[in-house]
C-alpha cells in the first residue's frame, strides 16, 4: 500500500496482515480514512492467496503496483539451468529496458539473475517507464522457466503474430462507439490515435494487429491489448451493457467513486467531496493525490502551495515539478472524465459520476471563453440546480475545465460572494443604495465605480469587475455583504434587526419613539449621544450642547464658545458647520454608510415629518415653527425646534447655509471582465 496508509497503519500499532484483519473487524475501521484502498489491497491478497500460499505476482499485478528498483528475488531465476543462465538478454526477451541492460554488461539471462538478487544500480537509459515495462516482461518470463531450470520457447515469438489475431472481436453498436482509452493502454494509446484507431470498433475492424503493423506498439502493449480487448467482451452483456465493476475488476483498475449514483445534479454536487477523496486515495502517483486533495479541491486561501507540497514529498521535490503534475494531473482527469481518455492516470471513472461532467462539455463545446455569471447560470441550468449549490463546488469544477490550477482574480472574488446572496433577492432590496451599509467613508469611492446599491456591488463582485483584494474600500464592501448573507430570510428580504445586531451598533434612541413630546423632549440629547459616537472631531457633541442646540437668546456666541472650549471662533464655526452636514447626510439624507449607532425607524419618522414642514416653510422660521407646533399638537419646543432648523438649513439663527454638495460620478465606468478559457471541455489530441 502507498506510504500514507501503511504509515495510519503503522501510527495505530497495526504491524502485520493479521492486525489488519483483526482491525477490519472492529468498530474503528469503518470510520479509517483509507479504508477503501485497504479494502481493495486485501481482497486482491485473499484472490491471490490459495490455501496457505500466497501467489505475491498474482498481487502485484491484482494491485497495479509499481516497481522503482532493478531488484527482484524469484525461484525461478534461482533454479536456472547452465544452458538456461546463457539465454540472451536483449531487446526481444525484455523490450527497450532489456537492450538498455544488454548495453550495460547484463547481456546473460544468468548474470542478470545474479544482479537481479541483490539490486542493479541505475542503468543509463532505464526510467521508471521502462523499470515498469522490464517487470511485465520479467513476470511473463519467469511463466516460461519450467521445473528443471530450462526456458520454454515463446510460441508466440515465431511469427511475430499474438494468439488474439484468432479472436472473434464482435462487439454490440454502444461498445464499437466506445474510446480507445477505456482500454487503458496508458501512453501507448497515442499510437492507436495517430493510426486512426479513435474507438473500440475501429481497433475490431483492423483486427487481427500483429507486431510491426502499428508503429510504437511492440509485444507487451499488443498483448496487454489482447487482455483488454477479451476483458471487455467478457463483461459485455448481449444488450451491450458493459459491466465496468467486473471489467475494471479484472484488470486491476480502482473503478471510482465505488458508491455514487447520483440521478440528480443536487445529488452529484453534494457527493462531490466525498468522491474527490476517493479518487485521491485511489491515484497511484501519491503527489497527485496530495494534489488534488490538499489543493485542487480547496476554495481559494485554503489551498496548500506548491511548495507545501513539495517539501511534505518523501523525498522532497522541486516547486516546481509539483506545478508540472498538477497541470497533467487536471489533463488527465479532464480527459477521463469526459472523453475516456486516461492516458496514465491510473483508475477509471463510474459512468453516473463522469456522465455530469459530459453534459457540462456538451453544453460548452461551442464556447472558447466565459465570464463568471454567465458560466455559473448556464452550468446550473445544465445540471438543474440552484446557483448557491453550485457555487461551493465551483474550485474543483473550474480546475478541470480551465486547466488551470488557480482561478482568475476576478472569479476568486466572485467565488467568495457568499451563496446566500446569489439567489432570488427581493427588487427592493438590490435597488438598496449602498449607504445602507456601513462601510463608512468607502461609499463615495465605490460610487466613483459606478456603484450606487446593492445589486451593483454583488454584479460587480460577481463578474470579477472588482476583487475584494483591489482595495480598502472594497475589502469593507465584501466583509458588509458578508454580514448581510448572513442576515437574508427565505425571501430574500433583510432583517435589518440582526444586520444591527451583527454589527454590535447601540439602538438610538434607546426606546421607541411613540409621540411627538416624546421626540422634542429626547430629541437634544439624543443628537448629542449620536455626535459623542462620531468621528467629526473630539468637540463636536460639546459644540452641538453649549451653542448649536441652545434657541437664539441662550445660545453662546462663537468666541464664547471657544473660551469655554478653549479653542478658537474659526475653529468652532468649522465644526458646527461640519457637524450640522453630518447630521443632515445621515438624517435627512439617509446615507448611514457613516451612522456610528442604529437610529430607530421610529425617531427618523419624526424627522421626515419635520423636513416636509421645513420644505414647505421656504426658508421661514417662525412659519416652521408655527406650523411643526401646529401639526404635532405642541404649545413649545424651543431646542427641538432650533436643532431641527439647524440641522435642516445647515446653520444656527435660520440663515440659508451654502451646503455642500457632494458630487456622484454618474459617467458610465467601463469595467474589466474577468474570463476563464474553457480548455477541459476540448480533446488535446
Amino acid at each position: 500500500m502507498n506510504p500514507l496508509v501503511t504509515g495510519s497503519l503503522h501510527a495505530a500499532g497495526l504491524r502485520t496482515i493479521a492486525d489488519v484483519l483483526e482491525f477490519v473487524r472492529s468498530p474503528q475501521y469503518p470510520s479509517f480514512r483509507y479504508r477503501l484502498q485497504m479494502r481493495d489491497t486485501l481482497t486482491a491478497l485473499a484472490q491471490a492467496t490459495k490455501g496457505n500460499s500466497t501467489d505475491w505476482l498474482m498481487f502485484w499485478n491484482l494491485t497495479g503496483e509499481n516497481f522503482c528498483q532493478l531488484a527482484a528475488d524469484l525461484p525461478e531465476l534461482r533454479r536456472l539451468s547452465a544452458k538456461a543462465r546463457q539465454h540472451p538478454v536483449d531487446r526481444t526477451t525484455f523490450g527497450n529496458a532489456g537492450a538498455m541492460l544488454q548495453q550495460a554488461g547484463y547481456d546473460k539471462l544468468g548474470k542478470l539473475a545474479d544482479a537481479l538478487h541483490t539490486g542493479i544500480p541505475e542503468v543509463r537509459g532505464i526510467g521508471p517507464g521502462k523499470i515498469q515495462e522490464f517487470f511485465a516482461r520479467l513476470v511473463s518470463f519467469v511463466d516460461r522457466i519450467d521445473t528443471a531450470g530450462e526456458v520454454i520457447p515463446d510460441e508466440n515469438s515465431a511469427g511475430n503474430l499474438l494468439t488474439a489475431s484468432t479472436m472473434d472481436l464482435r462487439f454490440p453498436a454502444s461498445v464499437n462507439r466506445l474510446s480507445t482509452g477505456i482500454l487503458h493502454l496508458g501512453t501507448k494509446s497515442k499510437w492507436l490515435r495517430e493510426a486512426g484507431l479513435l474507438t473500440v470498433g475501429q481497433i475490431a475492424d483492423a483486427w487481427p494487429i500483429r507486431q510491426g503493423d502499428l508503429h510504437g506498439l511492440g509485444p507487451s502493449t499488443l498483448r496487454s491489448l489482447e487482455e483488454r480487448l477479451a476483458t471487455l467482451m467478457s463483461a459485455t452483456s448481449e444488450a451491450g451493457e458493459v459491466d465496468w465493476d467486473s471489467y475494471c475488476h479484472s484488470c486491476g483498475i480502482p473503478l471510482v467513486p465505488s458508491i455514487v449514483h447520483a440521478t440528480t445534479g443536487a445529488e452529484f454536487l453534494n457527493t462531490l467531496a466525498a468522491a474527490l477523496t476517493e479518487i485521491a486515495d485511489h491515484l497511484p502517483d501519491n503527489v497527485y493525490a496530495e494534489i488534488l486533495r490538499s489543493r485542487l479541491s480547496k476554495p481559494p486561501g485554503e489551498q496548500k502551495t506548491l511548495e507545501e507540497i513539495a517539501q511534505s514529498t518523501i523525498p522532497a521535490i522541486t516547486r516546481e515539478r509539483v506545478r508540472q503534475k498538477e497541470k497533467r494531473l487536471l489533463r488527465q482527469l479532464a480527459g477521463g472524465l469526459m472523453w475516456d481518455s486516461y492516458s496514465g492516470l491510473g483508475i477509471h471513472f463510474r459512468s453516473s459520476f463522469s456522465h455530469w461532467w459530459r453534459i457540462a462539455a456538451a453544453e460548452f463545446r461551442d464556447t472558447e471563453d466565459i465570464g463568471f455569471d454567465e458560466f455559473v447560470s448556464t452550468l446550473a441550468e445544465a445540471w438543474k440546480v440552484d446557483v448557491p449549490t453550485l457555487t461551493g463546488q465551483l474550485p474543483i469544477i473550474l480546475a478541470i475545465v480551465t486547466g488551470e490550477p488557480q482561478m482568475p482574480v476576478g472569479f476568486r472574488s466572485a467565488i467568495r460572494i457568499d451563496p446566500a446572496l446569489y439567489g432570488v433577492l427581493r427588487i427592493e432590496v438590490r435597488d438598496l443604495s449602498l449607504s445602507r451599509l456601513r462601510v463608512g467613508k468607502y461609499v463615495r469611492q465605490l460610487e466613483e465605480q459606478g456603484i450606487s446599491t446593492l445589486g451593483d456591488l454583488i454584479s460587480m463582485f460577481r463578474s470579477g469587475a472588482i476583487s475584494d483584494s483591489e482595495s480598502v474600500a472594497t475589502r469593507s464592501a465584501k466583509a458588509q455583504l458578508d454580514i448581510l448573507a448572513g442576515c437574508l430570510d427565505t425571501t430574500g428580504a433583510v432583517i435589518w434587526s440582526s444586520y444591527r445586531a451583527a454589527l454590535g451598533l447601540e439602538v438610538l434612541p434607546a426606546t421607541i419613539t411613540t409621540s411627538a413630546d416624546q421626540f422634542v423632549q429626547e430629541l437634544p440629547s439624543v443628537t448629542e449621544r449620536f455626535l459623542q459616537h462620531s468621528s467629526i472631531s473630539g468637540r463636536a457633541a460639546e459644540i452641538f450642547r453649549l451653542r448649536t442646540s441652545q434657541p437664539a437668546n441662550q445660545r453662546l456666541t462663537l468666541e464664547k464658545t471657544s473660551e469655554a472650549l478653549q479653542t478658537h471662533g474659526p475653529s468652532v464655526k468649522r465644526e458646527e458647520t461640519l457637524l450640522l452636514q453630518h447630521l443632515n447626510d445621515v438624517i435627512v439624507g439617509k446615507e448611514y454608510a457613516y451612522s456610528p449607532v442604529w437610529l430607530d425607524e421610529s425617531w427618523l419618522s419624526y424627522w421626515a415629518e419635520a423636513a416636509a414642514i421645513f420644505s414647505a416653510s421656504e426658508g421661514d422660521f417662525q412659519a416652521f415653527e408655527r406650523d411643526l407646533l401646529s401639526r404635532w399638537e405642541l404649545t413649545h419646543a424651543d431646542r427641538a425646534i432650533v436643532t431641527l432648523w439647524a440641522v435642516f438649513s445647515g446653520y444656527p439663527n435660520g440663515r440659508p447655509s451654502s451646503r455642500r454638495k457632494i458630487a456622484v460620478a454618474s459617467e458610465n465606468v467601463p469595467q474589466p471582465v474577468g474570463r476563464i478559457r474553457l480548455r477541459g471541455f476540448r480533446r488535446v489530441h
